[in-house]
């Protein structure tokens, strides 16, 4: 069987162009695989109950060859909240704490929220035209604080595990909500609990 990594590619810097070249896999998140990480779920089931939104679509293509290589995707993140809260990706950490990853803006406006497994967290600005490293020991998720879709592109070390388990159960550190100022960053109340 071929794999796209047989040769030499290039491919577009726009996250719909990517997903649509054929070769990798597309997944969705809507909110109701994601309801139990929002602050207020109880919103979010009437949200769900009305029209279960997709909150972000993901495009990988895994390193699929013997040795050292690189994998890559896209994320684009929907606008939008559940009770101010805004929406985001799951987040994880790697299960052996290795395996770093770049991200790179592509549009939209968004911020990266990182944390250590003892909690000590923070949250940066991504800018279109910048490049971000998230070392691999780092719980990260991304959060789409604007009123437009919110894409990156995102390179990292082939077959990493990842491990969801830990942020659906422990929650994230801090919460981005919106307001009057743009955005309000909270600590979170359910966290470790």
């Amino acid at each position: 069987m071929n794999s796209p990594f047989d040769n030499q590619f290039k491919v577009p810097l726009d996250a719909n162009k990517l997903s649509s070249l054929g070769f990798g896999t597309r997944s969705e998140r809507r909110l109701s695989d994601l309801k139990n990480y929002f602050q207020n779920q109880e919103r979010a089931e009437e949200l769900i109950g009305e029209h279960d939104p997709v909150i972000y679509e993901v495009w990988e293509l895994e390193y699929d060859k013997g040795g050292r290589g690189i994998s890559l995707g896209t994320t684009t993140i929907y606008p939008g909240d559940v009770d101010g809260e805004f929406f985001f990706t799951r987040g994880h950490f790697h299960a052996k704490d290795d395996g770093d990853e770049v991200y790179i803006p592509l549009s939209g406006e968004g911020y990266l929220a990182v944390s250590t497994r003892e909690g000590v967290s923070d949250l940066v600005a991504l800018e279109v035209g910048l490049l971000y490293y998230v070392p691999g020991h780092l719980a990260h998720r991304t959060v789409n604080t604007g009123d437009s879709p919110f894409s990156f592109l995102c390179l990292w070390a082939p077959h990493i595990d990842h491990d969801y388990k830990t942020i659906n159960e422990s929650g994230f550190p801090e919460l981005v909500f919106r307001s009057q100022e743009g955005i309000r960053v909270v600590k979170n109340p359910n966290y470790g609990k």
